[in-house]
């Protein structure tokens, strides 16, 4: 183990230490593959024109290619949202909360931004998260879902895309793509969230609104 990570050519202390970089490299990579329970590298704004990936659609929308940009998220229907918010002490809504806002604000940056739906392509996955993995053109940032412990708490490293770690973790994302998820098109109880004004939902939406990755 210590040998494969030993590729790694750097690391961070947690999540937010590793979050500039994060963004340099959004704002030129022309592929973007980002895995977690929820996504907050690239969503965890108060509002959704103040997010990451807003301000790299509209950067890039001016360009004759925009970004090839896929989000794995855990599914909210999945019984593992129950799991990992009791592994955080959280409640049981929390983590499904997460994964339900994080998927109407892709729709709302869309919206704002008059984009297709099929500019950020969103995919939900059923079983407890491991790695939080972004992936750019050039490089890697590997973390890990510990128990009882927050996600951006936890160490990162960074891989270049010329080493077989990062080969590694491209060919694991792109298998849940393709072989262990679904499109997420949305449940029911996100759909009543949005049509009763989801920027006013339950408490522990409001409460997961304004803090960081979990």
């Amino acid at each position: 183990m210590r040998k494969v990570f030993g590729e790694a050519d750097g690391s961070y202390t947690d999540a937010d230490a590793a979050t500039e970089d994060i963004k340099k490299e959004a704002l030129r990579s022309k592929r973007i593959r980002y895995v977690s329970t929820y996504n907050t590298a690239f969503l965890a704004e108060r509002y959704p024109d103040q997010t990451l990936l807003y301000k790299i659609l509209k950067e890039r929308n001016t360009t004759a290619t925009a970004p090839e940009i896929k989000f794995l998220h855990l599914s909210p229907e999945s019984r593992f949202t129950e799991i990992r918010a009791a592994e955080l002490d959280d409640p049981p809504q929390y983590i499904r909360d997460g994964v339900i806002h994080a998927l109407r604000t892709v729709r709302v940056v869309l919206q704002k931004l008059n984009l297709p739906a099929t500019t950020v392509q969103v995919r939900h996955y059923d079983f407890l998260p491991i790695f939080r993995i972004v992936l750019f053109d050039g490089c890697a940032f590997i973390g890990f879902h510990k128990k009882g412990r927050m996600a951006r708490l936890s160490p990162m490293l960074h891989v270049r895309a010329d080493s077989e770690l990062y080969g590694a973790f491209s060919r694991y994302f792109d298998t849940l793509w393709d072989h262990f998820s679904v499109d997420a098109v949305g449940s029911d109880e996100e759909r009543n969230r949005t049509k009763n004004g989801g920027e006013q939902g339950g408490g522990t939406l409001r409460r997961w609104r304004g803090e960081v990755h979990r």
